[in-house]
């Protein structure tokens, strides 16, 4: 399972060296839900921990 996670991760990495603006659009958008959903997720958690 590793290995193919390896794989996946350098297939990305090619994709990102390949200047495909498609891709690092999609990439960038990827990584900004990924940053809200964090947020998100920090928030709730501080929450139930009773901060705000």
């Amino acid at each position: 399972i590793l290995k193919e996670e390896e794989s996946h991760l350098s297939e990305m990495k090619d994709a990102l060296h390949q200047e495909d603006p498609e891709y690092k659009t999609r990439y960038a958008i990827f990584q900004e839900q990924e940053k809200k959903n964090y947020l998100k997720f920090e928030q709730t958690l501080l929450k139930s921990v009773g901060i705000d």
